[in-house]
């Protein structure tokens, strides 16, 4: 009865919103821009019934609003770019305003009418980019020349965003990805990185599991990118950093596009300090990054088309790596070069010393003689090192590949001249493979990332002061690790000795000390399957002077999940000192001061609803001071598990998730977020 009750308040709540008109918030978020003023004439008296006409310079298409009594109007959901803004009235001059429009931009263009024939013209030209006044949100905008020619790094468009105050990195490098699959997130006014939301057109774009972002459009694909970092408009919602949207490019009337080929090896770079003081040499690494754009007219002023295609390479050829393995005395029993730093070894059976710091071999534990026994698995040194300082004795070879390809495709149509519509879909597979590590004990782990998104805005003009606006949008992304074994070494737990069993093959990873580097794999293994469901609603009505804005959105998320916990799938042993005094001693003794092991429980789907309610008010009480009045309610009801459907994922994390559809399970707890804000902002400027 609660659930059903429950269902019916959210169903309720969504036809209410299309009832009442719901969001300004498509608006905002697909990218669209809008433009406003108020006709008057030369006494200053307002101009009613006067059609305003915004007319794309690179498609002929036509955007129109139409003044109300007070001589207010608004023309919205136009798309980005070069347009003439005219009015034509018989008795009077027709006057045309040349401007360019912004994404998610609110434009202020005034037009004051002088007596004359329409034949005669009063034009402002080439006015470029205009105040924002409207509003006071902060942030930035990239247009297209700005995107192609600030330093993109791996063309990577989450960089675009460290281009806005307030946004900030510890760690650059983490952008320089053929895909971000862990980092490449800014930090934007003290926010958290997880806080920001990424939108592609409008649409959702986040992964909300682990906050990644799981698409990067071609920056040649783009033709804006706008950041906002403070004072959203009630239409935003759902995070606390910044909303950065990426607006793909459109088909106009000619046909155009472009080719790129981008390409980076490290001939002319140096070696890597740490790299050159061992005595190893740089790697041979390549990118490669190739791809092209097009667009044209399906039907001229009518129907667009826009294709992209961005393809990446990336190798890591096999190359010098260090690491650290036990010196050969030390594989003996004969800890003696402890004693000149003052370490002294004690036996844990009788308290006192061992004897100049050596350990009979014949103590030592089944896993260690095993282990040493096999060089094959555990090799000697093979690079000379002074006892006092025998760090990275061991040099081998490490190595990986990595493929990326996505596309995005977008079509306009200018249905009728109260019908504007448009479509894209974006598809990106990602995997990185690794070829060898620096020894057979060091482990890697491959990926695959594959990635979907499709999103469509529909805009319809109702009578002469209203507008309609729908956004449906939907987002699949994976994010999915599997541990490799790559010399199919099998179950190395039981060839060392380590009883217990495995799940996956390889070894435990143990936790040496004393700068030995660790061996084996804690096997984090890890599947994410994202789906998130999206429609924006949005209803504008001009009112006298009044915008009035009725608006929300409902987001719907499907979260399918094997995470084996940070201790992994084969889990981790560990040695501290507590009993030996010396972390290496306790190793050899099998003195073991910590263990752990994660989860091998069957994967999970969590189902969230989040739903935004808005009223908003953009009242002229003046020609130049304007009020921005908005209210924003939010709910956030607690994400709910769902049972495991046949074959829906595995913990052998052999492959990707099944997308069958899965049978509800009851839960005894239900929580609810839920907040009310409201905003008042104030626009004043000189007449």
């Amino acid at each position: 009865m609660r659930r059903t009750l429950v269902r019916s308040l959210i169903i309720g709540l969504c036809l209410g919103m299309a009832i009442l008109g719901s969001a300004s918030m498509a608006l905002a978020q697909s990218g669209l821009a809008t433009v406003t003023g108020i006709v008057t004439d030369n006494s200053g008296g307002s101009v009613p019934g006067l059609t305003i006409t915004a007319t794309n310079q690179a498609t002929n298409i036509a955007y129109t609003g139409v003044t109300n009594d007070a001589g207010n109007y608004i023309i919205t959901s136009v798309p980005i770019g070069s347009y003439v803004i005219s009015v034509d009235m018989q008795g009077f001059k027709s006057v045309q305003s040349k401007a360019e429009l912004q994404a998610s931009q609110t434009a202020r263009i005034d037009f004051k009418l002088e007596l004359g024939s329409v034949e005669e013209r009063i034009e402002v030209v080439a006015t470029g980019a205009v105040l924002q006044t409207e509003n006071a949100v902060v942030g930035n905008q990239l247009e297209r020349e700005q995107i192609e020619k600030l330093p993109v790094q791996g063309r990577n468009l989450a960089t675009a965003s460290l281009y806005t105050a307030g946004v900030t990195t510890p760690n650059p490098a983490s952008f320089n990805t053929l895909k971000n699959t862990g980092g490449g997130r800014p930090y934007v006014n003290g926010q958290r990185e997880q806080g920001n939301n990424f939108m592609l057109d409008g649409v959702d774009m986040n992964d909300a599991i682990d906050n990644l972002v799981p698409y990067s459009p071609a920056p040649d694909a783009v033709e804006q990118v706008r950041v906002e970092t403070n004072n959203y408009s009630p239409e935003l919602g759902n995070v606390a950093g910044a909303v950065i949207n990426m607006v793909i490019k459109s088909g106009t009337n000619s046909i155009s596009g472009n080719g790129f080929y981008y390409w980076r090896d490290n001939d002319l770079a140096s070696t890597p300090w740490a790299l050159n003081r061992s005595g190893g040499r740089k790697s041979a690494f390549n990118r490669k990054i190739f791809g092209g754009t097009a667009g044209g007219p399906i039907a001229k002023n009518k129907l667009f088309w826009f294709f992209d295609y961005q393809g990446g390479r990336q190798t890591s050829p096999p190359a010098d790596t260090f690491t650290t393995v036990f010196p050969n005395e030390w594989r003996n029993g004969d800890l003696s070069s402890l004693l000149a730093r003052g370490i002294v070894i004690r036996d844990p059976q009788t308290g006192q010393a061992f004897p100049n710091n050596q350990i009979p071999t014949s103590r030592f534990s089944p896993f260690a003689k095993a282990l040493f026994a096999n060089e094959a698995l555990y090799p000697r040194p093979n690079t000379t090192r002074a006892l006092s300082d025998f760090r990275n004795n061991y040099l081998g070879q490490a190595g990986s590949e990595e493929e990326a390809n996505q596309f995005d495709v977008k079509t306009d149509w200018n249905a009728s001249t109260r019908d504007k519509m448009y479509v894209r879909f974006s598809k990106q597979t990602h995997r990185r493979t690794p070829l060898t590590t620096a020894m057979p004990l060091i482990f890697d782990a491959a990926t695959r990332n594959p990635f979907w998104s499709v999103g469509a805005n529909w805009n319809r003009i109702i009578g002469t002061a209203i507008v309609n606006d729908l956004l449906v949008g939907f987002n699949d992304n994976g994010f999915n690790s599997a541990p490799l074994d790559i010399r199919g070494l099998g179950n190395v737990n039981a060839q060392l000795g380590i009883g217990g069993g495995q799940a996956v093959p390889g070894l435990s990873e143990v936790r040496i000390g004393n700068d030995i580097a660790n061996i084996g794999t804690l096997s984090i293994g890890s599947n994410t399957a994202n789906e998130v469901f999206q429609i924006n609603e949005r209803l504008t009505w001009v009112k006298n002077r009044h915008t009035l804005k009725f608006g929300g959105g409902w987001n719907y998320y499907r979260m399918k999940r094997y995470y084996a916990g940070n201790n992994g799938q084969l889990g981790f042993i560990g040695y501290s000192a507590t009993f030996t005094g010396v972390q290496v001693a306790d190793f050899l003794l099998d003195l073991v001061s910590s263990k752990g092991q994660g989860s091998l429980t069957e994967p999970w789907t969590q189902l969230q609803h989040r739903i935004g309610l808005y009223a908003a008010d953009d009242f002229k009480v003046s020609d130049n001071l304007t009020l921005n009045l908005g209210l924003r309610w939010g709910l956030h009801v607690a994400a709910r598990r769902s049972g495991r459907s046949p074959g829906e994922l595995r913990p052998d994390q052999r492959r990707a998730p099944d997308r069958r559809p899965e049978r509800q399970q009851p839960r005894a707890l239900r929580a609810v977020l839920q907040g009310l804000g409201a905003a008042l902002r104030l626009r004043v400027s000189q007449g």
